[in-house]
């Protein structure tokens, strides 16, 4: 049989295409249960069918039984997936029951370095409920809960709000289905009930960890090698956007790179070993590592892929990586069917679909120009993951990273070293009196740090680019313009026509947005607004990332104003961030003083709010109060309440006195209320309809 014919992989393939198709059924049932209860059950029915031919043909010794083994499996696998997922959006169905002003009682499972705090083991209102709640406490020195850890249980009544299962566009919220974060709510310290429960070892074991390395190598650098071996990031500040915008990001999230480094840790200490007792201990190793990286999709589907492959070299079997690909995503999807909505879980088949597809065959032409193989192979390498992770990158981020392939290639053995050096330091730097240890992995990490930040720095280092999800439909087109399926004549004929046929794809608009008032998801009162096709943030500007997340989520390329309620010490960053990386406008602001002289030395049109801007300036006895557009008033911070009396709409981050007939759009919860009054909890973000004033 020629090296191209697909036979090796054909029943690792066809399990693999039954279960995704069984997880769109999950993602029909959720949009329209009737439809989606037939789809799946026509998908069972098939591989049902198809199961009980292959039996009776193999009894007839008239078929092989590798069939009736893959239509097993696809029926068994497909059946558990439609189950389970039907099962979950059932559930977050009857979680919107529990949104209102709630008794909560759960135990601590995550505690984050910025005061986040999630909850699992939920009873709201005496009744137990699945899921977890992200809870935001605010702060007090002298609370209880600055001394609480992972395993103790807290109680307190306030507000709970249901995040999005469905978006408004029809996507899966896959941050939701991957965290199980289903509840939200904000609560005030003093009260919040404390009760010390039994720790948790696997979280007390992190946060000594993280503790070690913080201890002995900074903030900046222990944090970042504490998010290189567990991709917790939640104390990384600015380091985690310009690392995936250098095309590094993927090294701060437990991966297939991680499991290899330390598969590749292991083998080498264990090389005498003999491999029936060297490769348990290794996926024993790995199963450790899975539970330290909380069952990520990625660090999961390497663990699998590994495994496959240890197996086959045990057994003496051919090994391949699409046949231990598609077994990962099965067995994956089985379980949690709506991950293939959750961008790691793309990003990472992705990254090994185009490894998959296209590394051979780049090594293979480049070696015809006399490449030195070893060199071949990490361009492969690099050009092949790229280009299995850009319809991702695109799909899901609005963004094209460029210098990545270069990146990786020339950066990867070294962060290899790094994170070897760092692994092998940790254990040891823990015996006291050996943390200094540590220190050489943060002079190693240095390099890698000043990198990342020069290249994000460089112009086009990110092209933003926005379409719609059609541009998925890149991968089943490179399947087929790849060596698994290419014709040996042809050749350059069915790459130039797949290349052509992924740039359209990639090209297809989205469709334009309806006028709304995004409330964004913020500590201080930001807001995107779109209206009659212009973009406008309105606020302070002080965070760029969520900023820039709001736009991208609403597919806004350009902002036509920016009118700031107040200057913080971020704002300039953020107007220089948003000015290189969309078409913006003109910014306003009531006064102007350094702030502006700086932003038109740096570009910017900066103008004072009563120069013929579309939003209306409000004063109150000569002292600003906010923008007046769309008979809503953007009220500042610091703003005296009495001028939001000749307002029906007021968009703020909190109200101390309300007045009834007035509707506030807050961050944060308010502390009672009135009928027609909407708002979300702290820490959200929610649209309104601009010309209905009605939450979207």
């Amino acid at each position: 049989m020629k090296s191209h014919s697909p036979i090796n992989f054909r029943p690792f393939l066809v399990i693999a295409l039954f279960v995704l198709s069984t997880a769109f059924a999950v993602y029909v049932y959720a949009l329209e249960k009737a439809a989606g209860i037939v789809v799946g059950v026509i998908l069972i029915s098939g591989t049902a069918c198809g199961f009980t031919v292959a039996l009776v043909k193999f009894i007839r010794k008239t078929a092989k039984l590798r069939f009736c083994i893959t239509f097993g499996l696809c029926t068994v696998l497909c059946v558990l997936s439609m189950a389970l997922g039907a099962n979950y959006v059932d559930f977050r169905e009857t979680a919107n029951d529990f949104s209102g002003y709630r008794e909560v009682y759960g135990r601590i499972c995550y505690i984050n370095s910025n005061g986040g705090i999630v909850l699992d083991k939920l009873e709201i209102n005496g009744e137990r409920i699945g899921g977890k709640l992200s809870l935001k406490v605010a702060s007090d020195d002298n609370s209880d809960l600055n001394s609480v850890r992972c395993g103790d249980y807290l109680h307190f009544d306030d507000y709970v709000s249901v995040g999005n299962f469905i978006n408004d566009d029809y996507t899966v919220n896959g941050y939701s289905v991957r965290t199980g974060i289903v509840f939200y709510t904000d609560v005030k310290a003093d009260d919040v009930v404390v009760s010390f429960g039994k720790s948790m070892p696997i979280k007390n074991f992190l946060r000594a960890l993280n503790e070690l390395f913080v201890g002995n190598m900074g903030e900046r650098y222990g944090n970042l090698a504490f998010a290189m071996l567990t991709g917790d990031k939640s104390g990384l500040a600015d380091q985690e956007m310009y690392f995936n915008e250098a095309g590094l990001g993927h090294i701060m999230a437990v991966s297939g790179l991680h499991v290899g480094f330390f598969i590749l840790l292991l083998d080498f200490i264990l090389a005498k070993v003999d491999k029936r007792i060297r490769f348990p201990i290794i996926g024993a190793v790995l199963f450790a590592y899975m539970i330290v990286a909380d069952f990520s999709p990625s660090v999961v589907r390497a663990f699998i892929m590994a495994a496959v492959a240890m197996i086959a070299f045990a057994v003496g079997g051919r090994r391949d990586i699409l046949s231990s690909m598609c077994c990962a995503m099965s067995l994956i999807l089985a379980f949690k069917p709506l991950y293939i909505f959750e961008a790691g879980f793309v990003l990472s088949f992705g990254a090994i679909f185009g490894i998959a597809m296209f590394s051979d065959t780049i090594k293979r032409a480049l070696g015809k120009f006399n490449v030195h193989d070893k060199v071949g192979e990490a361009m492969g390498t690099s050009i092949s993951v790229q280009a299995g992770i850009v319809p991702a990158q695109i799909g899901f981020f609005n963004e094209i990273q460029v210098f990545a392939p270069i990146v990786n290639m020339i950066l990867i053995p070294y962060i290899s070293a790094v994170f070897i050096v760092i692994l092998v330091s940790a254990p040891i730097a823990a015996i006291p009196g050996c943390g200094p240890l540590l220190k050489l992995g943060m002079y190693l990490l240095m390099p890698i740090d000043a990198i990342s930040q020069g290249i994000a720095a460089a112009p086009f280092a990110v092209i933003s680019h926005y379409s719609t999800f059609a541009v998925f439909l890149c991968y089943p087109v490179m399947f087929f313009a790849s060596k698994f399926f290419m014709m040996p004549r042809g050749k350059v004929s069915v790459a130039a026509a797949a290349v052509f046929t992924c740039a359209t794809l990639c090209a297809v608009p989205y469709p334009s947005a309806k006028d709304f008032l995004c409330v964004v998801n913020c500590g201080t009162t930001e807001s995107v607004v779109y209206a009659d096709g212009k973009t406008y943030v309105i606020g302070y500007a002080a965070d760029r990332y969520k900023l820039k997340d709001a736009l991208d989520a609403n597919h806004l390329h350009k902002i036509d104003a920016v009118y700031l309620l107040g200057a913080t010490d971020d704002t300039l960053d953020t107007l220089l961030y948003l000015d290189e990386r969309y078409e913006l406008g003109s910014v306003y602001c009531h006064e102007a003083g350094d702030f502006g002289v700086r932003l038109l030395q740096n570009g910017i049109d900066f103008r004072l709010t009563d120069d013929g801007n579309d939003a209306k300036t409000v004063r109150l006895a000569g002292e600003f109060v906010g923008y007046e557009y769309c008979d809503i008033l953007f009220a500042a911070d610091d703003a005296d309440e009495i001028g939001f009396l000749h307002y029906a709409y007021v968009r703020a981050d909190g109200v101390e006195y309300l007045c009834d007939g007035v509707t506030y759009y807050c961050n944060r919860r308010l502390d009672r209320e009135f009928d027609g009054d909407y708002y979300a909890v702290y820490g959200r973000s929610y649209y309104i309809d601009l010309y209905n004033s009605r939450p979207l």
